[in-house]
């Protein structure tokens, strides 16, 4: 089965083949959003935030 992949960053679409692809894009998409989420709260860091919004969009 594939799925189709949307990237905001880069708006392309993405085949994804694999559930592994799928798991492994939301583990790096979380870990970005967990720390810009930190960066924003700890720092106050506006850009941070907006691209922790981004991330969560993403997911």
């Amino acid at each position: 089965m594939r799925f189709l992949y949307y990237n905001h960053y880069s708006p392309t679409l993405k085949m994804i083949d694999t559930m592994e692809e799928i798991i492994d894009q939301i583990q790096a998409l979380a870990a970005s959003f967990l720390k810009d989420a930190s960066a924003q709260l700890d720092k106050g860091n506006k850009t941070a935030g907006l691209r922790a919004r981004r991330a969560s969009l993403d997911m």
